[in-house]
């Protein structure tokens, strides 16, 4: 299912999350669909770079909760990991565990928001960007918050999180 048809009818206080173990990207919209959405806030959840991987998903996870107690969401859709068939990326993530840690982290992600009573919607990298690379991603969130980020650079992790939701508004 594309992203776009998760919204049926306009939802407002939508937070859209690019899940990592070296960063999680957030970005909560105003309303989608809308013709002019507006991002009330985004960010960047990153945890020590000193600390092992558990420990930066538990430091990700308390900011994440954090988040969640101080707005209003009415949901979240969050990227979930893809393998590809015959992709070297896939493999290489599987063998060096780091597909195992992102499952980790989106599963810790889920167990809060359903704490929070917040209902959460998983899509994959191919329903929201297909095969876009960052760079066009990255541009195209620049072209629609040209004010929002005056360097022309959007943090790492929090652009996908705003393509997400220019996706979800057909605008990606």
């Amino acid at each position: 299912m594309n992203i776009d048809k998760l919204f049926t009818r306009p939802v407002t206080n939508v937070l859209f999350v690019d899940p990592g173990v070296s960063g999680t990207g957030l970005a909560t919209f105003d309303r989608i669909p809308s013709t002019h959405p507006q991002i009330l806030q985004y960010k960047v959840l990153k945890a020590k770079a000193s600390l092992d991987w558990t420990e930066k998903c538990d430091s990700i996870w308390n900011n994440f909760e954090t988040y969640l107690m101080e707005r209003p969401l009415r949901l979240i859709v969050m990227e979930f990991p893809a393998l590809w068939s015959g992709s070297g990326l896939s493999y290489a993530s599987a063998e060096t565990g780091d597909l195992f840690k992102l499952t980790y982290i989106i599963g810790g992600f889920g167990r809060i928001a359903q704490h929070g009573y917040v209902p959460i919607a998983l899509v994959s990298p191919q329903e929201w960007k297909g095969n876009l690379p960052k760079t066009v991603i990255e541009q195209r969130v620049l072209k629609h918050y040209p004010d929002t980020f005056p360097e022309n650079k959007v943090p790492n992790h929090a652009c996908d999180s705003i393509g997400m939701g220019l996706a979800a508004n057909r605008m990606l």
